[in-house]
Parts: C-alpha cells; sequence; structure tokens
C-alpha cells in the first residue's frame, strides 16, 4: 500500500519503541467491522511495517472456513482498499489464522478450541503470551463473551504476558448502561486491560455524560 493511502497516529507511544509482539484475536471476523476497517488497516499498518514482530492475526466466526477460505476473504477485504500489493501480502498472509467457533457456545467446547488455536499459533511464529481481543460481535454479547473468555482461561497469562481488550462501536446505550457494561467486565478484567472505543456515545448524550471515556486506552 502506498504511504499516503494509510497513516497510523503514534500519539502516546514511547518515541522509537516497536510495539510488543502479540496475537490478535478478532471475535466474529466474518462481521462488517473486520470487513470494512479492522482487517484493511491492519493490512495497510502491515504495509509500513508498523506491525509488532512477530505478529499473527487470528480470526474466530461461526463460518466453516478452512484456513485458506479464511485468507482468500481476508484478500478480498485488503484488496478493496487503494494500494493493495502482491509483495506485501504474501508476508501479511502468512500471519491469518482461522478457528471455526460459535462465540454463544459454553467455554468448554468453542472456547477451548479458541484456547488450543492460540496456543499452537503461538508456537509457530515464536509469539510470547501477549493477546489482544478485538470484540467485532453485537453490543449485547459484550459482557458474556468476556466472562466466557475468561472461564475459559483465555483472560489471563501464566507466564508473565498480557491480556488486553477492545470493545468498538455503542459502548452502552447511555451513561447507566455504559456504567452497567463496565461493571460486567470488571469482574473478568482490570481498567488497565481495556480500551473503549466509542463512536457514537458522546454526539447522543450531549455534556452531562461528558466524564465518561469515548476512547480510553489501558494499553
Amino acid at each position: 500500500m502506498h504511504e499516503q493511502g494509510f497513516k497510523a497516529s503514534s500519539t502516546g507511544l514511547v518515541h522509537g519503541m516497536p510495539p510488543e509482539p502479540c496475537v490478535v484475536v478478532i471475535l466474529g471476523v466474518a462481521g462488517d467491522l473486520a470487513h470494512t476497517t479492522l482487517v484493511p488497516l491492519l493490512y495497510a499498518l502491515g504495509c509500513q511495517r508498523l506491525l509488532p514482530e512477530p505478529f499473527a492475526l487470528l480470526g474466530i466466526a461461526r463460518r466453516a472456513w478452512a484456513n485458506g477460505d479464511f485468507r482468500d476473504t481476508i484478500r478480498t477485504y485488503a484488496q478493496e482498499k487503494k494500494g493493495f500489493s502482491d509483495e506485501t501480502w504474501r508476508q501479511f498472509v502468512q500471519r491469518l489464522s482461522f478457528v471455526h467457533g460459535d462465540l454463544d457456545a459454553p467455554p468448554a467446547e468453542d472456547y477451548a478450541r479458541l484456547r488450543e488455536r492460540l496456543k499452537a499459533v503461538q508456537a509457530e511464529h515464536y509469539i510470547p503470551d501477549n493477546i489482544l481481543f478485538h470484540f467485532s460481535v453485537p453490543p449485547q454479547l459484550y459482557g458474556e463473551i468476556a466472562h466466557k473468555l475468561a472461564a475459559a482461561s483465555l483472560l489471563k497469562s501464566d507466564s508473565g504476558g498480557w491480556r488486553r481488550l477492545i470493545i468498538e462501536k455503542p459502548f452502552g446505550r447511555d451513561a447507566a448502561s455504559a456504567r452497567a457494561l463496565d461493571g460486567q467486565l470488571f469482574k473478568v478484567v482490570n481498567e488497565e486491560q481495556i480500551y473503549r472505543v466509542d463512536h457514537y456515545l458522546g454526539e447522543r448524550d450531549g455534556p452531562e455524560h461528558a466524564s465518561l471515556p469515548l476512547c480510553q486506552p489501558g494499553l
């Protein structure tokens, strides 16, 4: 991708410090958010050599995809943006993996499969135990999925790594529901593990809710 196609801000990062190696897990990778935004931007970061090294992307969704099917689909997402490069794609595609799973399933089933696939991806790419979960799912599932990840021992590291959550799109319908969601999440993670990205809450709720963070990094 040409450099002018996408610019990433490094605001808040220590100058010259590369991002830590990690696996990015997109929960609900077959959805619109992953299609239109997440995957193209990760690819663009790869084009600018701004991804961690090593790095891997693991997608989970209910689609009956093999790894090859997933990679072909991700390529169509990336190609929709300007400046697609075959050379960069050949490097990026090696980082992509998929696991079939129903996020509504009990933790003992599909979440256990996710845990085992994560271990395999980390071993394959020599990635330490740093996992970033991006919730590309309907807002009503945020709390439930976080608790299922915790029940499957996916939100704690036994080897000194970190677990972080990105929750995008509506973080609650209003101030009360946003605080209620915080209450659910704080039962399984702490504030430093959560990054909130809400495009709507501030413009809907007005100045009386200005104390609620619209984009609050714990990273």
